[in-house]
């Protein structure tokens, strides 16, 4: 246990977490992809694992969250944790469909960094 505990060493951000969140939190979600993900990124969703090139990733994220016909009303970001080369967080959304419909949105994201770059990115979304 204790060896353990020696292993995993909790730290404050880096300069490059800090810019990386402070890109989410101004709704600038492709910057954030752009300037702080490696070329090739490793995706894990419900324990699948697939490699994507980063303008795929882009693409996923604009087509599946960022899409015309969602509005991101409310967008909160919170619980985050950086635990050796790792930072946790949860994202909070709340967001209108151009038909009215409202619903909420939550992620857990786990993102491994090297190099000040995301190489892999491990998420759970659910919808309400």
């Amino acid at each position: 246990m204790v060896d353990t505990l020696k292993k995993e060493k909790k730290r404050n951000l880096n300069s490059y977490e800090y810019c990386f969140l402070s890109c989410l939190k101004n709704s600038k979600f492709e910057d954030a992809i752009v300037n702080y993900f490696h070329k090739d990124i490793l995706i894990i969703y419900n324990n699948k694992k697939r490699l994507v090139d980063k303008q795929n990733w882009i693409r996923y994220v604009k087509r599946s969250i960022l899409n015309k016909f969602t509005d991101v009303i409310q967008f909160k970001i919170a619980n985050i944790k950086i635990l050796n080369e790792d930072m946790f967080f949860d994202v909070f959304m709340i967001c209108k469909k151009h038909t009215g419909t409202l619903f909420f949105t939550e992620i857990k994201i786990q993102h491994k960094w090297d190099n000040n770059l995301i190489y892999q990115t491990t998420y759970e979304l659910h919808n309400y």
